[in-house]
């Protein structure tokens, strides 16, 4: 009896860690495909899944803020913007066409209701002074200084008076340079007038000698 107790409890036992076992394995098979199903879900997350969402949640928040601004605050946002495109084409323009002579746009900006800035104002430096001892250059140079000041679709007052400046100096250049021109002619012709006084006095001395010559052969 004792042994067949002991087989029978060695028996149950055995049972019982086979049953163990059992469900051992079927904890571990329910549970290892489990983890290898999430890790096969879950795709790690690149630099440009993270800059995408960036990009996301950035348009997202100046959605939200634009639409938190009133009627009223959304009208001066419209006018700030038509305002900077103006500045800004009105700036360029002069940039543009003033090419060498023309320096940096300068801007001055406003912040608007939505937090962004607006230009308002702006200014390009053009140089205006003439090139020394060249009044032919001079010339040139003002007549692209007055293009420029002029070169946006509305110019402002001060922008005409560059140009009329620039103008008054071309003037000035072009007198210069008729001047020089008429010192250089009246130049010319004395010395032409010279040339010729110094041709037609060779011209006697030559003539004297050779009268001279045939009396003495005479």
């Amino acid at each position: 009896m004792i042994n067949l107790l002991s087989t029978n409890i060695t028996s149950t036992i055995n049972v019982q860690q086979a049953s163990k076992q059992e469900v051992a394995v079927e904890e571990a098979i329910t549970t290892k495909p489990t983890k290898i199903d999430r890790a096969k879900t879950v795709n790690p997350v690149t630099k440009s899944d993270k800059s995408s969402l960036l990009a996301a949640q950035e348009e997202a928040s100046q959605d939200t803020g634009s639409s938190e601004l009133t009627e009223e605050e959304e009208k001066i946002v419209r006018e700030m913007k038509q305002r900077d495109s103006e500045v800004r084409s009105h700036e360029q323009a002069h940039k543009t066409v003033g090419g060498p002579y023309a320096g940096a746009i300068q801007l001055e900006t406003e912040t608007g209701p939505d937090g962004r800035e607006y230009a308002v104002a702006g200014e390009v430096q053009i140089d205006v002074s003439p090139v020394d001892g060249n009044p032919e250059a001079t010339i040139r140079k003002m007549e692209v200084v007055a293009r420029a000041a002029l070169a946006p679709a509305e110019p402002s007052s001060a922008d005409i008076q560059v140009a009329q400046a620039a103008n008054q100096i071309k003037i000035q250049a072009q007198s210069e340079l008729r001047k020089q021109n008429a010192e250089e002619q009246n130049g010319s012709t004395e010395q032409k007038t010279i040339l010729e006084e110094l041709i037609s006095s060779y011209t006697e001395n030559k003539a004297l000698k050779n009268s001279d010559f045939i009396d003495l052969n005479t």
